[in-house]
């Protein structure tokens, strides 16, 4: 009986590698039921590549899968290096085919919202999440994701590397608030001076104190007064004829540069601020260095997933041929169930539907 699986597992492999080298992917369908909470001895993983059926369970008596689920779903997932499915897939599928405290030890979760599922774990130092649509449906092309490198192998033990855990990175630096402030702080002086800020008095006041004084003093001359209306913007002292008029000039322009001063240490202030900010130790996220992790960094359920920088878990862009499709999952009273059908997609015709 097992030379017979074995052969039923090798025919099923080598149809897969007889189609890879053809136009098409062979057309697999899929069937996963995996208990989350407890071993009920019902677990298991299907497929169907183009006819060559199967299914397998976990076998307690060798710890691995009854029809070598491993190989053959790797050989789905991927050809030699080039990768036709999500391998989060694969490795998820896995867990109806290992051992109950497999799915303890990768930290395996299952979170619902409706029918929409959010599936984490992390396996061999590869940090996986899994989300489908309000559906309950999972697209290949968009619902995988993973971050690779999240744990160190020491002999066979995964350790969670410090920055994937709960404060492992910086918080966001205040340097960038402190430049913010001072840049509003400016632009607020440079509103009030304006370009004028150094020769005295802001332009609208004298300009306009400076036109009635030259209209109050050329009276007589009847063209003189529409000449003073237009005159410049900038107040300039020497051509006011009367003293009130010249002594307000120069009050105003005591006080405008008084301002002026005020508003340009305050300036300097907000500038050494940021300055001294951006000098400090902590702001610079390379430079930053987390506090001592008192948990147990062995425990993937401790994982910070905030921290990790995940990366779309698709087909290689580089395929010519990948698979398509929407799985559909659900969630219920523990159990966790897939099923669905992965069709050959050519990457040539993807490419023309996108032009």
């Amino acid at each position: 009986m097992k030379h017979r699986i074995v052969a039923l597992a090798l025919a099923a492999l080598s149809a897969f590698s007889a189609y890879t080298a053809t136009k098409d992917l062979p057309k697999v369908k899929l069937q996963f039921r995996y208990n989350t909470l407890f071993d009920d001895g019902k677990n298991y993983v299907s497929w169907d590549i183009d006819g060559d059926k199967s299914r397998s369970t976990y076998d307690a008596t060798t710890g691995a899968s009854t029809t070598w689920a491993t190989k053959t779903l790797q050989g789905v997932v991927s050809n030699g290096k080039t990768k036709l499915a999500p391998k989060g897939l694969r490795a998820l599928l896995l867990f109806a085919v290992s051992a109950a405290d497999v799915a303890t030890t990768d930290a395996l979760t299952v979170t619902q919202s409706g029918k929409q599922l959010t599936i984490q774990f992390v396996h061999r130092g590869v940090a996986y999440r899994i989300i489908s649509d309000a559906r309950g449906r999972l697209d290949v092309a968009t619902a995988f994701s993973f971050a690779e490198n999240v744990a160190e192998n020491k002999r066979g033990v995964f350790t969670a590397k410090r920055e994937a855990l709960p404060g492992g990175k910086p918080p966001k630096p205040e340097a960038d608030a402190v430049a913010d402030s001072a840049a509003e702080a400016n632009t607020g002086t440079e509103a009030n001076t304006g370009t004028e800020a150094d020769n005295g008095a802001p332009t609208e006041a004298p300009t306009t104190e400076a036109n009635a004084a030259a209209a109050s003093a050329t009276e007589s001359t009847a063209g003189a007064a529409p000449l003073a209306a237009n005159a410049h913007t900038t107040a300039n002292t020497s051509d006011l004829t009367t003293p009130n008029a010249a002594n307000s000039a120069a009050s105003l322009a005591t006080d405008s540069a008084a301002g002026s001063a005020a508003s340009l240490a305050t300036d300097d202030d907000a500038t050494a601020g940021a300055a001294l900010s951006a000098t400090d130790d902590s702001a610079p996220e390379d430079d930053y260095v987390p506090p001592p992790y008192d948990g147990d960094a062995t425990d993937m359920h401790n994982l910070a997933w905030e921290n990790l920088d995940l990366l779309p878990d698709c087909a290689d862009s580089k395929a010519s041929k990948f698979y398509k499709g929407k799985l559909r999952v659900s969630y219920k009273n523990g159990v966790l169930t897939l099923r669905g059908t992965l069709k050959s997609a050519d990457a040539s015709k993807a490419d023309e539907k996108t032009k």
